[in-house]
């Protein structure tokens, strides 16, 4: 028996007024003023984040970091909100993860690195919020703790010259994640990790040890956290068809009965682009492992398994290049355009594919050399190559653990990139069991880079989540996707031979009213007359307010529950416990918050809710770049992959002759 709740205390207000929603917003801003008053008042480190929510830092104790270069917090949420369902307010209490605050303050950070001639990185223009740390009392008996960031401080002394001079000794930087890998600090990949019993522990100790007695005057909250109803995506939703018409909800598994469709080509060259440290015996095992397989009874059965005949190399075709040289490039547009290489690259009967070796590690802190990579992948796709790029740091870490411990972990990295080398080369790994809805489904997601921000979008014909066409437009060009919109409606009336019954739009954001008017427009010029169906999906697990089952000992719910939040809000689970599974678990994905909106009158039927729930629920299923389950939608990841990488290529159209089944972007 399933027992959910959300992690959230009901709140009743003294005055019953409060505790109505028009009564709540009017003194929703004053309680939470209050809060953080509160836990300033009594010396802890507190401040509202960009919502205004208080987020309240408990420091873990000594022992727990040891001499370790930075103090560890554990950084909690508390956010007054409304309950729908309920009909009262409520205190939600979230764990946020850790904050690591440096011991060393910005004057002897930065007295640190002058004198440190063998550091060629500073740190200080990565830092983007500090703790100020200061005494009111000329006593100095009581120390005063403030989050800043260093853009508000500097916005402060610009437009106040008179106002107070900070003094770098009292500023203590927060180590964000490009600090953290400067300094070497190792990050915590928790998605194998249960978070559900640890978040839930590190809740209850917080309410237990900080929110009793005086505070609970303050906020009065009940015992319990919030139990709620729930809903049911149909299980059928999480079937997948691989080869063989195999069906299986596990990739991991499925996939032991070959893909769904292989790519076209029948002939594929596989070559080796590494750095010049690699030794020759090397790049033969590496090539062995793709062509024979690997592991224990060859757990891992090389590429053919995946692109249906086996790859082959060609005689010096594969080369070095020195990653440290600054015209690398350079030297791998000779070596790719010589005369040998280029009259094998002109056959059209043959598909190559380059197995790129890179010695930098994506945690690399150092922007140039991350531009190595994008320089590499754009040389490529001009010319017609395939690519699958491996770190050779975790290449040689995982097989001489391998080699040490007498396993074949190795292969599941093997099995993720054959996965998105089929994809790459126009296959299909796996797809949907499908369903009948003739629905245009639009994803749109963004990246964020230098403070401006690229959009990406997907257009799905295909009932079964196969993606027809990618575009990619800066922040502005609201219109350039309505154009794009309106040929893809056009081209869907032509394949589908009828005009879509729906128009779907999976958005990283709240649409807004411009938004709105183009997409209508669009509608009006093509005189059609369906209802769009709006879904901002949220780009991060849900950690704020996330659903946990008390009955199950790993806490975590049944994949395809959702829970209303109220307002077309829902809390969707989304994730790799089943009903009857006979497998472990070994992922513990958060769920994901979606909004639903749509201005069409009626139209937002408890049966179209669900039907769009499921879709979303659907489309995190066809993730080919790895075997792993995800809990977002690819009609949201893969926008933001085309947004993140677009603006690093040098030439317009550098895709446009690459085929659209062929995703060059995993």
């Amino acid at each position: 028996m399933e027992d959910l709740h959300i992690n959230s205390l009901l709140v009743q207000f003294p005055e019953p007024k409060d505790n109505t929603l028009e009564g709540f917003q009017q003194v929703k801003k004053e309680y939470t003023a209050k809060i953080l008053s509160f836990f300033r008042a009594h010396n802890y480190l507190a401040s509202t984040n960009f919502v205004g929510d208080v987020q309240v830092y408990v420091k873990v104790k000594q022992e727990a970091y040891g001499n370790l270069p930075f103090t560890l917090y554990n950084r909690f949420g508390l956010k007054l909100d409304y309950n729908h369902i309920y009909r009262q307010p409520e205190l939600v209490v979230s764990y946020e993860r850790t904050m690591h605050l440096c011991r060393s303050s910005l004057q002897q950070l930065s007295a640190q690195f002058a004198a440190d001639q063998e550091h060629t990185a500073s740190p200080l223009p990565l830092i983007n919020k500090v703790v100020h740390a200061y005494y009111m009392d000329d006593e100095k008996k009581n120390i005063h703790l403030r989050v800043r960031s260093i853009k508000s401080i500097e916005k402060e002394q610009n437009e106040n010259p008179q106002a107070m001079v900070y003094d770098k000794a009292q500023l203590y930087p927060i180590i964000n994640r490009p600090l953290q890998t400067l300094f070497g600090i190792p990050s915590n990949n928790e998605r194998d990790k249960n978070r559900y019993t640890r978040y839930l522990a590190e809740i209850n100790r917080f309410i237990h040890d900080h929110l009793m007695a005086d505070f609970r005057r303050l906020i009065p909250f009940q015992d319990q956290f919030t139990k709620v109803d729930f809903g049911q995506i149909p299980p059928s939703s999480a079937e997948l068809i691989f080869g063989k018409a195999h069906h299986n909800t596990t990739p991991r598994y499925g996939l032991n009965n070959g893909t769904y469709q292989q790519p076209a080509a029948r002939d594929v060259v596989i070559f080796f682009l590494h750095p010049d440290t690699f030794t020759s015996q090397q790049l033969k095992s590496l090539y062995d492992y793709f062509i024979n397989g690997y592991g224990k009874d060859s757990a891992y059965k090389g590429l053919s398994q995946y692109l249906g005949i086996t790859p082959h190399g060609l005689p010096k075709f594969s080369f070095a290049y020195n990653p440290n040289d600054p015209h690398a490039v350079e030297h791998i547009v000779a070596q790719l355009d010589s005369t040998e290489r280029m009259e094998h690259l002109h056959n059209p009967d043959t598909t190559f594919l380059c197995i790129y070796l890179s010695p930098i590690s994506k945690s690399n802190s150092d922007t140039e050399k991350h531009e190595l990579y994008y320089r590499v992948k754009e040389t490529l796709l001009r010319r017609n190559i395939a690519s699958q790029c491996i770190d050779t740091n975790k290449l040689l870490e995982q097989i001489n653990a391998d080699t040490q411990h007498s396993r074949d972990n190795f292969k599941y990295s093997l099995q993720n990139m054959s996965v998105a080398i089929n994809a790459k080369l126009g296959g299909s790994p796996w797809i949907l069991a499908g369903n009948s809805q003739r629905d245009l489904i639009i994803g749109i997601g963004a990246f964020r880079q230098n403070n401006h921000q690229y959009i990406g979008a997907a257009f799905v014909f295909s009932n079964v989540g196969v993606f027809n066409q990618y575009a990619y437009f800066s922040q502005n060009s609201i219109e350039l996707l309505a154009g794009a919109m309106q040929q893809k409606i056009e081209d869907f009336t032509k394949l589908a031979e009828g005009s879509p019954q729906r128009l779907i739009l999976h958005y990283y954001k709240q649409i807004n009213r411009k938004e709105e008017q183009v997409i209508d427009s669009v509608l009006q010029q093509l005189n059609l007359d369906i209802p769009v169906y709006v879904l901002n999906i949220n780009e991060t697990e849900s950690e704020s307010v996330f659903a946990f089952d008390m009955a199950d000992r790993n806490r975590m719910p049944i994949s395809g529950r959702y829970v209303s939040l109220g307002n077309n809000n829902y809390l969707l689970c989304n994730n790799v416990r089943y009903e009857n599974l006979r497998y472990p678990i070994k992922e513990f994905a958060f769920p994901i918050k979606i909004n639903i909106y749509c201005k069409t009158p009626n139209a937002l039927t408890p049966q179209v809710k669900l039907e769009l729930l499921t879709q979303v629920y659907q489309f995190s299923r066809i993730y080919w770049k790895s075997v792993s389950q995800q809990n977002l939608p690819v009609t949201i990841m893969y926008p933001k992959m085309i947004a993140e990488i677009m603006p690093h290529f040098c030439h317009k159209g550098v895709t446009e002759h690459i085929p659209n089944n062929r995703l060059w972007f995993l």
